[in-house]
């Protein structure tokens, strides 16, 4: 049985796939410059003895 019989499904299935990875990506990239400038503005204010 042929899941996709059609190679236009499979090259619109296969575009899913790269969309949902790269936003899966630009996510995560997001996600982690949050947390670094909230590591790097511990560590100023930590310096200046505010923390």
């Amino acid at each position: 049985m042929k899941v996709f019989g059609d190679p236009r499904d499979k090259k619109k299935f296969r575009r899913y796939i790269v969309w949902g990875v790269e936003d899966g990506i630009v996510c995560a990239s997001f996600m982690a410059g949050i947390a670094l400038a909230g590591w790097v503005f511990h560590l100023i204010f930590s310096v200046l003895g505010v923390a």
